[in-house]
């Protein structure tokens, strides 16, 4: 590279460094400038919090999560009068990010840079956006998440699939460590091959990955480790919910096709454990109040069938259960191309053991909670 093209490179990542520092002080201008209409938002939602009952004061002594006015899942961060921690989000944009962005808003001060704000695969300016904003705490969300699209890139480690499941995490791993920021880093279920029958797999159990995207995750979350031991590894099981999305996820695809009268393979002797998005949201608020290290599986605390799972979407949603076509694993695995595991579990015992069991709940509560937000955003439509 010619001296020129350096010295542009460098006045770039400068510029970027202080577009994001006026960013942070710009967004958080204006959040001070809402406090009063937020802290009236929040009366309406919650109740009278200024005034908080007593039920509500033991909660959030003990450091526990209470149901709000409405049924609104309501934790202890959400009246206390500390000071917002400022926290960045990379892949703000995304189906688990977005809802992250809206969810902890109240919560924290948020930078959620855009692709074109920062390329993530840019370390320079990865990293001058983080030494310009110095945030307390660094959330990636980022990820080549096409499972089928990256066995395209098997074993390619300069692609891009790579870049964003392993460097990417691995880098802001090292920079939040210099910086002294925490870092939770979002990894994956198909860290494991599937063949554990006997139960649920437990974050200290032997990863095997059986496609390109799993080993890439799994590469991602060792280096996130070896860089900076206080950082967090959060595995995320199908996160499924019932607001729009560009992206897709299990649950939306099951009203479409039985909505539209086609039937639906569903899979009968695999075992998943999904996880309502904003359960997984919460879990990650949590995690960062806990300042967690290490590995924490995030799924519901029980078991289902992909078949059950299509038949109790119906059910709940007065649709054919008869379209769930019962489908075996092997007949389903057949048809695409990267291997997915079998006995695809996640253990969440730690998790409810280190933040307290009233966040995740049973895959049946979880679906309670979906059509509830289902026929809420239909409402408001």
């Amino acid at each position: 590279m010619g001296p020129d093209r350096r010295l542009a490179g460098e006045e770039a990542r400068e510029q970027l460094g202080k577009a994001a520092e006026h960013q942070w002080r710009e967004r958080s201008g204006q959040q001070r400038g809402q406090d009063q209409d937020q802290q009236e938002d929040q009366a309406t939602h919650f109740g009278d919090l200024t005034r908080p009952d007593e039920e509500l004061l033991r909660a959030c002594r003990a450091n526990k999560e209470v149901v709000g006015v409405g049924g609104v899942r309501v934790c202890c961060g959400e009246v206390s009068s500390h000071k917002r921690e400022k926290v960045v989000v990379f892949g703000g944009s995304g189906f688990v990010g977005s809802r992250a962005v809206e969810l902890w808003g109240a919560d924290f001060e948020l930078l959620a840079p855009t692709h074109a704000e920062v390329d993530v695969l840019d370390s320079d300016g990865v990293a001058a956006l983080l030494n310009a904003a110095r945030p307390d705490v660094v959330v990636n969300l980022a990820a080549g998440a096409h499972v089928d699209a990256a066995e395209a890139e098997r074993g390619d480690r300069n692609g891009r699939v790579y870049a964003l499941n392993a460097k990417l995490p691995g880098r802001l791993a090292e920079l939040c460590r210099e910086i002294n920021a925490y870092l939770v880093h979002v990894s994956t279920d198909y860290v494991f091959d599937g063949r554990q029958a006997a139960r649920a797999y437990r974050e200290d159990d032997p990863p095997n990955p059986l496609s390109w995207y799993g080993e890439s995750k799994l590469a991602g979350e060792r280096l996130v480790q070896e860089a900076h031991p206080g950082a967090c590894v959060a595995r995320i099981e199908m996160p499924f919910s019932g607001r729009a999305h560009a992206r897709t996820d299990f649950a939306r695809i099951c009203v479409g096709r039985l909505e539209a009268g086609e039937p639906i393979a569903g899979v009968t002797d695999q075992r998943i454990t999904p996880v309502f998005l904003d359960d997984a949201i919460h879990a990650l608020h949590q995690l960062i109040a806990h300042r967690y290290p290490g590995l924490m599986h995030v799924a519901a605390t029980d078991w289902t069938t992909p078949y059950e799972y299509a038949r109790s979407i119906a059910r709940r949603l007065g649709l054919d259960a008869g379209l769930v076509q019962p489908t075996p694993f092997e007949a389903f695995s057949a048809t695409r191309p990267a291997q997915r595991p079998k006995y695809s579990w996640l253990d969440v015992t730690r998790f409810t053991n280190q933040v307290g069991p009233s966040i995740l709940r049973t895959f049946e509560a979880e679906l309670d909670a979906w059509v509830a937000q289902i026929s809420s955003t239909v409402s408001r439509v």
